[in-house]
């Protein structure tokens, strides 16, 4: 059910946010919209909503709008967005490199409101992958591939190895 809503969604929002005639504040909460819905999957690569590659270029758009008007306003935006795009391991991966966005973000933990606090914690979690993950069974596998239910799969850029050069 999530991922139909997030499907026929997803495209109202693109079009809002590509019309011309749309404030730039409401484009860029249509950014924020298709962040969190590009991501309902979640860090399963099987259950992507959006194309591949996707997420990232949302969240290329995310970081114009940071550095081209950086009031608080878009700041609160931005960061909310990108607590649901980090779930995504390319964006990681490509925040972690950035060292000019990564100490904006680091500047942001000044900022005392919950909303953006929590948010920061949010990416930050989802950069180092610090959240549990559930030990899955084999026998568990083996009873969702023979009741053909889907097998969570992780993004290779979410491996133990990527995790250490992050």
């Amino acid at each position: 059910m999530c991922y139909n809503l997030a499907d026929q969604n997803f495209n109202l929002l693109k079009a809002l946010y590509r019309n011309e005639n749309v404030d730039d504040a409401v484009k860029l909460r249509a950014l924020v919209g298709m962040s969190k819905m590009s991501v309902a999957g979640g860090s399963d690569v099987t259950r992507n909503v959006v194309a591949e590659g996707a997420a990232l270029r949302l969240f290329r758009q995310l970081r114009q709008y940071l550095f081209k008007c950086p009031t608080d306003e878009v700041r609160m935006w931005v960061v909310e967005a990108l607590a649901y795009l980090t779930i995504d391991a390319e964006v990681k991966h490509e925040l972690v490199f950035d060292d000019q966005q990564m100490n904006t973000l680091c500047a942001f933990t000044n900022d005392l409101t919950p909303n953006t606090a929590y948010a920061l914690a949010c990416i930050f979690m989802n950069v180092s992958n610090s959240y549990e993950k559930p030990d899955i069974e084999p026998e568990m596998v083996r009873i969702a591939e023979y009741a053909k239910q889907n097998i969570p799969k992780e993004h290779e850029l979410d491996s133990d190895e990527n995790l250490k050069e992050r």
